[in-house]
């Protein structure tokens, strides 16, 4: 939840050009840069965000066209923040290594490693965008809302797709610079073993997308967005897109086997994978794994 209590935006600029502080300014328990923070992580995973608000400043926040209100009990609850407008212009209040550090206090904060494993995915995305395409587009990552065939079709570097669990990988992106569509699988496992290395191979192979993990038949029900997916892959590469398979590793394994025509991503095999995000990263990781053995 993207909560504050008083929240001018219009006057951001201002403080900055004349080096005031305003953005240090505590609100509850956070400053607006935290909250300003957090409110871009929320908004770069799901397309948009909530801002808790009352009085004057909600009727202020309407009336602006910031965000939408809703109604609880003839009450207004909150404001839901859905113009990319204003987080476009937002995000150059951010270097890119604040935005990062704040999406790993959200994953420190997980009592469960599936949930550090689902904002890995997350952090991945953005370390893949910043390493193959380059600071300035990271900048503008957004995680893409839109159908596949529509992410497929566009030719936006900064825009990354994340797959239904169904497809299986679990990161997909375009990268218009280099030609090229990463099909990435992500595991944060305690260990991983030679059968687990497979299904996580497989899970990046486009003849299993929309497959039973045992015995590979199409899931009911998937047959027609199977052959959609899979038909836009194969146009892409008749348009010279090539496509790299990956797996990013974590876990207390250090000797995992090489998998047939996937590149593996763990600390031994990529140690600056991160490096383009700050660094780090790895050890960060380290740490939270060891909280779960």
């Amino acid at each position: 939840m993207f909560v504050v209590e008083y929240f001018h935006w219009l006057f951001f600029k201002r403080d900055l050009d004349n080096n005031e502080e305003s953005l240090k300014r505590v609100v509850g328990s956070s400053t607006l840069y935290d909250i300003i923070c957090e409110g871009l992580i929320h908004f770069i995973m799901f397309g948009e965000t909530k801002l808790t608000v009352s009085g004057q400043e909600a009727a202020n926040v309407i009336r602006y066209g910031i965000g939408f209100g809703v109604i609880v009990d003839n009450t207004l609850n909150e404001i839901k923040l859905t113009e990319p407008a204003i987080f476009e212009s937002l995000r150059h209040l951010m270097p890119l290594n604040d935005l990062v550090e704040g999406l790993k206090n959200i994953m420190a904060s997980c009592p469960q490693p599936q949930m550090v494993g689902y904002l890995l995915e997350y952090l991945v995305a953005i370390a893949l965008v910043a390493k193959e395409s380059g600071a300035k587009t990271v900048r503008d990552i957004k995680i893409s809302q839109e159908h596949f065939i529509v992410y497929f079709n566009g030719n936006d570097d900064s825009a990354v797709y994340l797959p239904v669990a169904m497809c299986g990988p679990d990161v997909i992106y375009k990268c218009v610079a280099t030609k090229t569509i990463y099909i990435v699988q992500i595991k944060f496992v305690k260990r991983l073993t030679k059968q687990e290395q497979v299904k996580a191979c497989n899970t990046t192979d486009p003849k299993y997308f929309y497959c039973n993990r045992t015995d590979h038949s199409v899931l009911n029900g998937y047959e027609d967005v199977r052959s959609h997916f899979v038909g836009k892959l194969a146009e892409l590469e008749k348009a010279h897109y090539s496509l790299k398979r990956m797996v990013v590793v974590h876990s207390a394994d250090s000797n995992l086997e090489s998998m047939a025509n996937v590149e593996v991503i763990n600390r031994e095999t990529s140690p600056n994978f991160f490096d383009f995000i700050g660094t780090g990263t790895w050890d960060f990781l380290d740490r939270l794994r060891s909280r779960f053995m």
